[in-house]
């Protein structure tokens, strides 16, 4: 812990209390260290490194599948709209 701490104060629910407390005491640990390695992973999260990469692992899955099995050459959204048209037209509007 080489970093400076710095002091925040922040307005937390009773519930989110009550669960910083059992974390905190299942990890032998604070509620202020338990809070700080929530906040780190959730910048992580947040990172656009992270939501980059994430995108582009994404597009090269998308032109795998693409390469391996083509693209589907109709419009599966106005397909099934019709679909569901046709059956709520055909049981009544009722499709219990």
């Amino acid at each position: 812990m080489g970093e400076h701490l710095r002091r925040a104060q922040i307005l937390l629910r009773s519930s989110q209390v009550r669960a910083l407390h059992r974390v905190a005491r299942n990890r032998s640990s604070t509620i202020s260290a338990v809070v700080r390695d929530f906040v780190d992973h959730g910048l992580r999260e947040l990172e656009p490194d992270e939501a980059l990469a994430s995108l582009d692992r994404l597009s090269r899955m998308r032109a795998e599948i693409e390469g391996a099995r083509g693209l589907y050459p109709g419009d599966p959204v106005s397909e099934a709209r019709l679909e569901r048209s046709q059956a709520l037209t055909t049981s009544g509007g009722d499709l219990r």
